[in-house]
Order: structure tokens, then C-alpha cells, then sequence
């Protein structure tokens, strides 16, 4: 007996040790108009910024059971149309795989990094979201997006565990990180200067923290599409999101990638993520896009 309460304490702190952790989340809450609210298609955009602001929020944990709203959001002094983006760190402390669920009420979205790892978006009760992803010891910037709308109840948990050294492929999972339906989006800043088709020095890392997700998942297929905002000519714009997917599949190519079929092309301005009406909306379309299949 004693020896069993000595193993299962032992695995009890080599999975505590294992698991992420996180600073305080800090942020800013903004007041969502009433018109914006009732928008069935509402969801995150960077014009959330533009609302006006209210409280500054800390939360030590993301850990709020779904509740009346009789019950004031901590640190919020209002029962209805608001938003949040929070900010923390998350520190890793064995390169290993990891799941994350996300369950809010109304919309969320979890953002490791520059990645977008769980959308759980739009207005609808206490649901669930989950991503399992291949994640390299060290700290990664965490980013939160919680909104409430008209209901009368609300709710945001945010749950972090240590899966194992490699990640599973399930119905449930993101089979170590990328989701075999969408794609892995990067900003063009982040790997490219403005106007160039070469990548930058910041770019190896995320590159090379990227691969090591991807080929944990063992694809069979990788396509790498480039994008560009509606500035310059559609010809040039064409050939610039195509010289940027090849540079990027010339960089993963640098690694061994057994029986993986590799294709990169440029979309140009063709597909937007949002309307080009200014210089935000424009960010967010010159971007390039990872299908895994």
C-alpha cells in the first residue's frame, strides 16, 4: 500500500510539472453597441479596438463557471454587451504535447503565439472547444478573446494539460496541432518585410517551431497558399503570394518529410479574410495559409 501511495505521488508531480502554466491574464474591456450585438454573424475582428473602452480586467485564472449574470463579471461593471481581450504568458517546461479547452458563453478564442489554436466564436450558450498541439519547452505569448452578449448568463474556462511526448490522431484533436480541416494562418509581417518574397530573421523560429508540430501529426500531404491585401496590381500581388509559399515550402523542405507530398501556390488578392476598407483589414489579408492533410 505504501509503496503504491509513493508511485502515484510520483506521477502526480511529474504530471503537475508537466503541465503549462500561466501569468495573470490583463486586459482591456471594451463595450460592444447594441446594433454590433445583434449582428448574428458578430465574431472577433481587430475593430473591437475602435469600441469604447471600460474596465482594465486581471484575472489570476480563466476559471468562470456558467452563472447568472445577477453574479457581475469579475471586474466588470455591467450584465451585457462587452468584450475583452486578455493578454498572459504561458510557461512550458517539457517540449511534449498539450491540450487546450476553451468553453465560453457566449464567444472565445485562444491564440498561442501568432496562431489561432481555438475558435469558439459567435453567440451561443456554455459550449466546448478543444485543440491538442505539439508545443516546445519555453514561454509562448497567450492571447484571449471573451465576449458577452444579451443573455442572461455567462461563463469562460480555460483548461491547459500535459497529453504526453507525442500527440494522438482523433476525432477529437488537432492530432498535434495543425487541424486537418484549417488552416495554420501566419501574418506576412511576421515571416516576410513589406513587399518582399524573402524571409526574415524572425522568421526561423516560428518556422522551426511550426515544422516540429507538423511532423508530429505525420501528414501525408502539407499545401501552403499565399495571400496578399488589394494594394498594387492583381498580377503583382499574384506573384509575390506565390514566391512567399515557395519560399516557405523551400524552408520546410530542409527537413526530412517521408512520403509527404508538398504544394505551394499564390491566391493573390482572390480571397480576403475581410473586406480591404483600411490598413488593419489589409493585415490581416497578406497572409499565408498551412493545409495539412
Amino acid at each position: 500500500m505504501l509503496r503504491l501511495f509513493f508511485f502515484l505521488t510520483f506521477v502526480n508531480v511529474i504530471r503537475a510539472q508537466s503541465d503549462p502554466s500561466f501569468e495573470a491574464f490583463i486586459g482591456q474591456v471594451y463595450e460592444i453597441p447594441a446594433k454590433t450585438v445583434m449582428n448574428a454573424k458578430f465574431a472577433y475582428s481587430e475593430d473591437i479596438l475602435n469600441f469604447e473602452k471600460l474596465e482594465t480586467v486581471t484575472l489570476d485564472a480563466i476559471n468562470i463557471p456558467n452563472r447568472e449574470t445577477s453574479i457581475p463579471f469579475p471586474g466588470v461593471d455591467r450584465t451585457d454587451r462587452y468584450g475583452m481581450i486578455l493578454n498572459s504568458e504561458m510557461k512550458i517546461s517539457k517540449s511534449a504535447c498539450y491540450t487546450f479547452e476553451l468553453s465560453s458563453d457566449d464567444g472565445s478564442k485562444l491564440w498561442l503565439g501568432e496562431s489561432l489554436r481555438i475558435d469558439n466564436d459567435g453567440t451561443h450558450k456554455m459550449r466546448s472547444r478543444r485543440d491538442t498541439v505539439f508545443i516546445a519547452k519555453g514561454s509562448i505569448p497567450v492571447k484571449l478573446w471573451y465576449y458577452q452578449g444579451f443573455p442572461n448568463k455567462y461563463g469562460i474556462i480555460l483548461d491547459a494539460k500535459y497529453y504526453g511526448p507525442t500527440c494522438p490522431i482523433t476525432k477529437d484533436t488537432l492530432s498535434s496541432g495543425p487541424s486537418r480541416s484549417t488552416p495554420i494562418r501566419i501574418k506576412s509581417s511576421v515571416l516576410f518585410d513589406l513587399n518582399s518574397s524573402e524571409l526574415n530573421e524572425k522568421s526561423n523560429s516560428v518556422l522551426d517551431s511550426l515544422i516540429s508540430e507538423i511532423q508530429a501529426s505525420y501528414p501525408k500531404e502539407i499545401m501552403i497558399v499565399g495571400h496578399t491585401c488589394d494594394k498594387g496590381s492583381n498580377s503583382e500581388n499574384f506573384k509575390l503570394s506565390k514566391k512567399r509559399a515557395n519560399a516557405i515550402q523551400e524552408y520546410f523542405l530542409k527537413n526530412p518529410w517521408p512520403k509527404v507530398i508538398f504544394k505551394s501556390i499564390g491566391k493573390g488578392e482572390e480571397l480576403p479574410l475581410v473586406a480591404n476598407e483600411n490598413e488593419d483589414n489589409r493585415k490581416l489579408n497578406r497572409r499565408v495559409e498551412i493545409f495539412i492533410k
